[in-house]
């Protein structure tokens, strides 16, 4: 009876020990992850992996090995590393991500393996880009069953029906793309400014291309959309139309009906450039999102 009451003491304080310990490991990595330290954060959770158990920590372990080794090959990509190398590492980071998927699916796992089957689509070319488009969309779909307010998601989602050409060739559409990055922006709960969903939203105004005189009638028609459609992703596609057309965002007084598309892609590259000025200590990304905007503010103006 002691053995037993010895044993049962012995769990109480060595199991949560250990859980505590994958936790503690998993937090290590995220942290960095947010100091941009990809190579570090992708050895040392390759290393921890043999040590995991159970099925639902390897899947937390391998997303995050999916996410690391998107981001290692994007900075190998401004170095300058060949594309049938950039290739390769994009399939081993869908592979981490598939992983993941069969021990534990989660939010995480299938937007990870999405992004990057989509970048490995963007490296070889557009027609492999609109091979992987279906294969993409489908895995978002996963993303928000499990997470309808999964900010990238619908931040990815923009980007695809922007990119990609409309019916018959793909499902492309610039007024869906709109209303998806809004949706990424109102639903990001994050502290930091996301001027990738920015850029993205002004180069979608960009595309759209409505007149100022048109806006006020063109919304209210995505709010009557927008009522009617019972579905998330179908309502999604109306989502600016949710907002109304007197609607102000964060970065001008001005009111939707009051601006065109152009008028308000150049403001939000200009907000997004002051607010990169005020910043005291900006990320290599956002730096080199800046740079990117700052091309494009200087072709559109």
């Amino acid at each position: 009876m002691k053995r037993w009451i010895s044993i049962a003491v012995l769990c109480l304080f060595v199991m949560p020990a250990l859980f505590a310990g994958v936790s503690d490991d998993i937090a290590q990595a995220d942290a960095m992850y947010d100091d941009e330290q990809y190579i570090e954060g992708f050895e040392f959770l390759d290393n921890l992996l043999p040590s995991i158990d159970g099925d639902g920590d390897k899947a937390e372990v391998y997303w995050r090995l999916s996410r690391f080794k998107l981001f290692i090959t994007d900075d190998e990509e401004r170095e300058g590393t060949p594309n049938a190398e950039l290739l390769k590492m994009f399939v081993e980071g869908r592979e981490f991500a598939e992983k993941a998927i069969e021990l534990k699916p989660s939010a995480d796992a299938y937007y990870w393996k999405s992004s990057n089957v989509g970048r490995w689509g963007e490296t070889k070319g557009i027609l492999d880009s609109l091979f992987k488009a279906d294969p993409m969309k489908k895995d978002l779909y996963k993303v928000i069953e499990y997470d309808k307010n999964y900010a990238d998601a619908w931040y990815v989602f923009g980007r695809l029906h922007m990119l990609l050409p409309g019916w018959p060739l793909s499902f492309g559409n610039s007024i869906f793309a709109v209303s998806f990055t809004r949706r990424a922006i109102d639903v990001y709960d994050g502290d930091d400014l996301k001027f990738s969903y920015y850029k993205s939203l002004a180069e979608n105004l960009r595309k759209r291309n409505w007149k100022a005189k048109d806006r006020k009638n063109k919304i209210k028609g995505e709010t009557k959309n927008f009522n009617k459609k019972t579905k998330e992703f179908e309502k999604m596609q109306y989502f600016e139309g949710s907002l109304g057309y007197d609607y102000s965002p964060v970065y001008t007084d001005k009111e939707l009906q009051d601006m065109s598309d152009h008028e308000e892609s150049v403001i939000i590259l200009n907000w997004l450039i002051n607010e990169y000025d005020a910043m005291v200590s900006p990320s290599q990304g956002d730096t080199n999102t800046i740079e990117e905007i700052e091309e494009l503010l200087a072709e559109w103006t």
